[in-house]
């Protein structure tokens, strides 16, 4: 690549086939709330509402009739303890974290996520009655995803972002040509790799930059500045793509770094 001068390097990073390689992949919303199916639960019982509620007090049991806060998975009271439906303005972050943060401790995250799977899996309701095992199977589903989702340093920042009402677009690349260069020098020293150890080079390079990303990222997200957290997250994607291209790489296979 230092053969080709940079204001070459620019134009061509500007061009139709650069935009192709280094646009983001589609991808789905990550937030798409389904423990408060009307499918499944509103339409056949009526009790699962999707009006936003106080997380503080926001529902009662459908059983006992106890006031509940929103976020609660079962009804807390000692003689109930009945599974329950959860609002859709009710996030991921309050079920598992308590708290709408970047820096999530993930220990801590697992431990509640496999505690409340544990307690909600339908095998667990094939005895209950219909109402309480169908609402299993999505509180089952809903946190599986919110723990995959959580657990994921991009993933989390996307999902951050969505909830403040910054979207990030599929279409939409990095404005910095260093760091598109960058990327674009990365992509073909993987496509020319030979051997187990230059790909490792790439590899232990990328993970610093993937460190320093999700650092940055936690600093935007403390001081609120959306825009660079935004930035950042489409970053990110590119060094988590070339991490995946990286351990995808095999001597007789070329390297593809998508996007």
């Amino acid at each position: 690549m230092s053969f080709i001068r940079r204001p070459v390097l620019y134009s061509a990073l500007r061009s139709n086939l650069t935009s192709r390689l280094l646009r983001p992949a589609p991808r789905q919303p990550l937030f798409t709330p389904i423990l408060c199916s009307p499918n499944l639960l509103e339409r056949k019982y009526g009790t699962c509402s999707s009006t936003p509620h106080s997380l503080e007090l926001g529902k009662s049991c459908w059983r006992c009739k106890e006031d509940l806060r929103s976020s609660e998975v079962f009804c807390h009271n000692s003689t109930c303890g009945t599974i329950q439906p959860i609002p859709t303005s009710v996030t991921f972050f309050d079920v598992l974290v308590g708290e709408e943060v970047f820096d999530v401790n993930i220990a801590q995250l697992k431990k509640k996520y496999l505690s409340l799977q544990q307690q909600v899996h339908p095998d667990s309701y094939t005895r209950k009655p219909q109402k309480e095992f169908e609402c299993a199977q999505v509180q089952s589903a809903w946190l599986n995803r919110a723990y995959h989702t959580l657990r994921d340093p991009l993933h989390r920042a996307q999902y951050l972002l969505e909830l403040r009402g910054v979207q990030v677009e599929e279409s939409e690349s990095l404005d910095d040509p260093e760091l598109l260069m960058e990327v674009l020098e990365v992509r073909e020293e993987l496509e020319d790799a030979q051997t187990e150890s230059e790909v490792d080079d790439i590899r232990l390079a990328n993970e610093s930059k993937l460190k320093e990303s999700i650092q940055e990222l936690s600093l935007a997200f403390k001081e609120n500045d959306l825009e660079r957290a935004k930035q950042l997250s489409i970053q990110l994607q590119y060094w988590v793509n070339i991490k995946k291209a990286t351990q995808e790489w095999s001597p007789n296979k070329q390297a593809y770094v998508s996007h």
